[in-house]
């Protein structure tokens, strides 16, 4: 939207040095260069590894506390099985 809003004022800027009345501006085909779909593309990569990594942080967290808690389960039992 903001892209169309600045083309129309700048077209009906200079269509006014011919006397010409620009009524509406549409925008109906637009293409990026190829750099810039590089770096979008890039982009997207990079926020999918990040998102991949903090997956892989979080389950390394959440399997290190599924052994404390059964850890702390076999010596509970151990403890019980040593008071027979």
């Amino acid at each position: 939207m903001e892209v169309s809003l600045l083309v129309r004022k700048e077209l009906v800027e200079r269509a006014q040095d011919f006397n010409i009345i620009l009524d509406d501006v549409s925008i109906t085909d637009l293409s990026f260069g190829k750099d810039y779909a590089a770096a979008v593309e890039s982009k997207q990569i990079a926020q999918q590894e990040a998102q991949r990594a903090a997956f892989v942080v979080e389950k390394a967290k959440q399997e290190r506390q599924q052994k404390i808690v059964q850890a702390e389960g076999e010596a509970e039992a151990a403890k019980m099985i040593s008071f027979l």
